[in-house]
């Protein structure tokens, strides 16, 4: 956690929404095809798997594993865009960085917190990449990342929120967890926690991050396949802003040579 976080006023929330796409966005490029949200299990993991010779791109994975100590089926390549650059994160269509993508997240303005995810148009829909805010309304102990999209088939979008457990006194011998709300849908005294990622504990041993467990309506398919990618889009991004550092470790580099093997990582 940076300065401007440890000093940001949590009495000043600021909104997020669907705001559709927009001509002055940088996210408009490259062209996403329409209706192609992908396809995610209902538990999967998230790999770092190393670092170009240039050390300007990062490559991730997200990857189903059968059982403990079952195979690794990859699902969908992660780019990170290092440096001075606004387009960031690039979720693939498949295992491999040479699959289309199918989701965007960046930042419209250097050094700002507040974060951009792009997703692609519904199908039918004119073209165009659809912009969602992803917005940082944590304070000191807790996360707090808002965005808003439709749900199902719904004209009108909802709020999700994903919190964390507390950053200053985690609780003991349990894993960091995130948990998606939707706020819509809960009450005092109960979230509707649609989707969680738990942090992996050693990730300097297979070069995982963490673990994403879909729930509740995450499950059933009441979400559609446009909220679901944009959960996922969300997780993607904020997970890659927080590890930077973590990635950084030289534990983590020399695990990411372990799955070297699957021939997805960077030669």
């Amino acid at each position: 956690m940076g300065f401007k976080d440890l000093f940001k006023s949590r009495g000043k929330q600021k909104s997020a929404s669907d705001s559709g796409s927009s001509k002055e966005s940088p996210f408009l490029e490259p062209a996403l095809a329409p209706g192609t949200y992908g396809q995610f299990p209902q538990t999967f993991d998230f790999y770092f798997l190393g670092r170009s010779p240039d050390k300007k791109t990062d490559a991730f994975l997200l990857a189903e594993r059968d059982g403990q100590q079952g195979p690794l089926r990859p699902l969908n390549a992660i780019t990170v865009h290092k440096g001075m650059v606004k387009l960031q994160d690039v979720l693939h269509a498949g295992p491999t960085r040479d699959t289309q993508p199918i989701g965007l997240a960046g930042t419209e303005k250097l050094f700002r917190s507040a974060s951009v995810i792009a997703l692609p148009p519904h199908a039918g829909a004119a073209a165009g990449n659809q912009i969602v805010q992803l917005v940082d309304n944590g304070g000191i102990k807790f996360e707090k990342w808002a965005f808003s999209v439709p749900v199902g088939g719904a004209a009108e979008a909802e709020l999700f929120e994903w919190r964390s457990d507390n950053l200053v006194r985690p609780e003991k011998d349990r894993p960091f967890e995130r948990r998606l709300v939707r706020v819509s849908t809960s009450a005092d005294g109960h979230e509707d926690v649609v989707m969680r990622w738990a942090d992996d504990p050693a990730p300097e041993r297979e070069s995982r991050l963490g673990t994403v467990r879909f729930e509740g309506a995450g499950v059933t398919g009441q979400l559609g396949p446009y909220c679901t990618l944009a959960a996922v889009m969300a997780l993607l991004r904020i997970v890659q802003v927080k590890s930077e550092a973590q990635v950084a470790a030289d534990g983590m580099l020399q695990a990411a040579g372990k799955l070297a093997g699957l021939g997805l990582g960077f030669a």
